[in-house]
């Protein structure tokens, strides 16, 4: 028998040391300085329970995954601007393709791989920064204001303060669409022949003849990202909305 044992995963003769990733934080610092300097006493009590654990780790998990997804969003960007300047110079092989509905050969075939580990990588962590974002708003309500929220509430409350949700549908059905039951294949569509443009289309089943509901447009990730960034802060609003209306209460 072991004679006090090590705490679970530490590690007595381990060397390590921690990476200062410096995350820019607009959401968990701004509403820990509020309630903080709260004028409700009761709130300033409820706060003092605050757990970095059930409370500081999924709100620093947001922040950090807002944080990648801009990284993932513009290594995307840049791989299809080298797809679509490959394609740019050969406008006969683009045209052919479209007419014959055949797929075109890209010199660089880790590349198209690359793109579809991007897009799967930006549709797990934004649907994840989603998921935490509620599980913290679960947390947060029921320790300051002693109520449950649901999504529905926290979503029209977003929307009541000028926040897009158009986007929350989307990444809901992507995601789900290609962790159960797709891979994100991917094909261009050329939105103009002259000069050329084009835009990446993530497919939702590998099918030669496409409709509307087969694909989704690339630009639609990129109305994702800003969106989910913009729903963090107008969410960071509302509990400071929430804070003040308490304030309010107990001041009449």
């Amino acid at each position: 028998m072991v004679d006090n044992p090590l705490p679970l995963g530490e590690h007595k003769h381990m060397e390590y040391f921690h990476l200062d990733y410096r995350p820019v934080d607009f959401f968990i610092g701004r509403l820990q300085t509020r309630l903080l300097q709260s004028t409700s006493a009761v709130l300033r009590g409820r706060f003092a329970r605050w757990d970095p654990d059930v409370h500081g780790e999924p709100a620093l998990a947001v922040v950090a995954k807002i944080e990648m997804l801009i990284r993932v969003l513009a290594r995307l960007n840049a791989d299809v601007a080298k797809l679509v300047q490959h394609l740019t110079s050969v406008p006969g092989a683009v045209g052919q393709c479209i007419c014959e509905r055949r797929a075109i050969r890209v010199p660089d075939q880790d590349l198209l791989w690359h793109l579809s580990v991007d897009v799967e990588a930006f549709l797990f962590e934004a649907r994840s920064a989603y998921e935490i974002l509620g599980k913290f708003l679960k947390e947060f309500f029921q320790l300051i204001f002693q109520r449950r929220v649901t999504e529905q509430e926290a979503i029209a409350a977003v929307r009541d303060l000028g926040g897009d949700v158009a986007w929350i549908p989307l990444l809901k059905g992507s995601r789900d669409l290609f962790v159960h039951s797709a891979a994100s294949w991917l094909a261009v569509e050329r939105t103009q022949a002259d000069p050329p443009q084009f835009d990446l289309l993530l497919l939702k089943r590998n099918v030669e003849n496409l409709t509307d509901a087969d694909f989704v447009h690339f630009r639609d990730c990129r109305a994702v990202q800003r969106g989910l960034a913009a729903c963090v802060s107008k969410t960071a609003l509302w509990i400071v909305n929430e804070i003040a209306a308490v304030e309010h209460e107990e001041a009449v």
